[in-house]
């Protein structure tokens, strides 16, 4: 399996799930970002923006695994400056 395939077959899955967490699966928004997050996972923005999608769509605990991911890269991030 090449390094395109794996990586579709993540997005679509990762883009499956949302789809089936949230009202309004078509939310361009949503689906812009999940793309964004996947595709530079080390930046924060992407993660931010789930945040407050998730927030707004009353989904806690996505909301809760976004604050969890960019808490670790801010951490990584205090780590990386002092090297």
């Amino acid at each position: 399996m090449g390094l395109r395939s794996r990586t579709g077959s993540r997005r679509e899955r990762a883009s499956d799930h949302v789809r089936g967490e949230l009202d309004n699966p078509d939310d361009a928004e949503m689906l812009a970002t999940l793309e964004a997050a996947n595709l530079k996972p080390a930046t924060p923005e992407p993660h931010e923006q789930m945040l407050s999608i998730y927030t707004r769509a009353g989904r806690a605990d996505l909301a809760k695994a976004e604050q969890q991911k960019l808490d670790q890269l801010a951490k990584s991030s205090k780590n990386s400056d002092h090297d």
